[in-house]
């Protein structure tokens, strides 16, 4: 039931967002009665901790995948990582966004344990990007002397910014655009 009322909720704050989806909505959503949330829930601020764990979990495996690929040079991995998230919003036709990023703009001044909870995932997934980005200097492929954690946090920054920009216009050209810059600071295979 809590996996379910997740998934159901993940559904509804995407399409919604987090303030405008009541638990009323939620568990109408799962085709449950309201005090079943409470019995998975602490409160409304505890499912958003949840909901923002599902969210990266079920992105993490992919993410994996993809960044540590060693059939694949650590700068091509980047340009297609970013690429795969481009296409991933282009099918919603820009809908939705990026859960962490909706959240963070919502929740991130009202509710403390969220913030710190996003925070924590921002700074694992630039982990994973250092990682990527370090063989990729490794291997040549860096057109920049930029450390690569500074490098992986103004990716994802970066990243979350057009994605934020490619809702509001409902266009590709922010995620083109980034791209671009990309493959500016990355050549993949060292070309």
């Amino acid at each position: 039931m809590r996996e379910f009322l997740l998934s159901e909720g993940l559904k509804v704050v995407h399409r919604h967002g987090f303030n405008a989806s009541g638990v009323k909505e939620i568990t109408e959503a799962a085709g449950v009665p309201k005090g079943s949330f409470y019995n998975h829930f602490k409160s409304k601020d505890d499912f958003a901790v949840a909901l923002v764990e599902r969210y990266w979990g079920e992105a993490s495996a992919a993410k994996a995948a993809m960044l540590q690929d060693d059939a694949v040079s650590p700068g091509r991995r980047l340009v297609l990582y970013f690429a795969a998230l481009g296409d991933n919003l282009r099918v919603r036709e820009f809908h939705n966004g990026c859960l962490m990023g909706n959240l963070s703009l919502e929740l991130a001044d009202q509710c403390e344990i969220v913030r710190l909870r996003l925070s924590a995932l921002f700074g694992e997934w630039t982990r994973e990007l250092t990682a990527c980005i370090e063989q990729a200097r490794l291997g040549g492929e860096l057109t920049t002397d930029m450390r690569p954690d500074a490098l992986a946090a103004y990716l994802i920054n970066s990243w979350e910014g057009a994605v934020l920009r490619a809702r509001v216009d409902r266009s590709s050209q922010p995620f083109d655009d980034f791209q671009a810059i990309l493959t500016r600071l990355v050549t993949p295979g060292g070309e």
